[in-house]
């Protein structure tokens, strides 16, 4: 993500089950930012979650999907 020019101000393991699907998380409102996550990773889904207490525009959860495109795994 760095290195398509998005600032990753955070990582780590999510606290849920592992998620089958990558899903990029819109949490200001601001769609056309999660976008460009989308099309840095190549994949994922894009899904409107706002949270106006989280000091961030977007979240991203890795699901099982990335590992046989980027070899990561969950």
């Amino acid at each position: 993500l760095r290195a398509g020019g998005i600032d990753v101000v955070h990582f780590g393991t999510a606290s849920a089950d592992t998620f089958s699907a990558t899903q990029i998380l819109v949490r200001r409102g601001d769609t056309v930012g999660a976008g460009h996550v989308v099309s840095v990773l190549g994949f994922g889904t894009l899904i409107v979650d706002e949270d106006p207490d989280l000091l961030l525009d977007v979240s991203v959860y890795l699901g099982r999907d990335a590992a046989a495109l980027v070899g990561f795994n969950p």
